[in-house]
């Protein structure tokens, strides 16, 4: 199968082992594990969204898209990285890399640019080394802040 969770790398990032998150969500080791080893072909939304409550992350972060017959070493969310395809990428969708830039161009450190957005600068420090998500109201309240235009572009494409 071509979908994978990430349980394993979302385990690392938190340091939090199986059964310390398997407590917490109410699932039994034995079937988080099955999630985890891929031995588990689906999941409800319901086990998703405890997933993603629990480990403070969005489904994007756990769940990654193989095409069939590539290499599953170093799996990483899609935001994370770029799924070589024939033509342009499905979907380039990395905020983190966006906010720096953007940052980066005004010349303001991160307390500065935290400060003229209206935040904290641990949300634009976490934000910028992708260690958090974040709501689409903060997103524009920095666009509107700063004067810019947001654009975000999903995109769906059929092979």
């Amino acid at each position: 199968m071509a979908i994978k969770l990430l349980i394993d790398q979302a385990l690392a990032k938190r340091k939090m082992s199986l059964q310390e998150l398997a407590g917490r969500i109410g699932m039994s080791t034995v079937n988080l594990s099955g999630y985890k080893t891929g031995k588990i072909k689906a999941i409800r939304f319901n086990t998703l969204n405890a997933l993603c409550e629990t480990l403070r992350c969005q489904p994007g972060d756990l769940i990654v898209y193989v095409p069939e017959g590539q290499e599953e070493t170093a799996i990483q969310p899609y935001g994370a990285q770029t799924v070589e395809m024939a033509g342009p990428p499905v979907l380039d969708f990395d905020i983190a890399r966006a906010v720096a830039q953007l940052r980066e161009e005004t010349g303001m450190t991160q307390s500065e640019f935290a400060k003229e957005c209206g935040v904290r600068k641990n949300v634009i420090a976490n934000l910028e080394s992708g260690d958090t998500s974040i709501p689409i109201q903060t997103l524009a309240q920095i666009s509107e802040r700063l004067g810019k235009h947001m654009e975000l572009r999903l995109g769906v494409r059929f092979v």
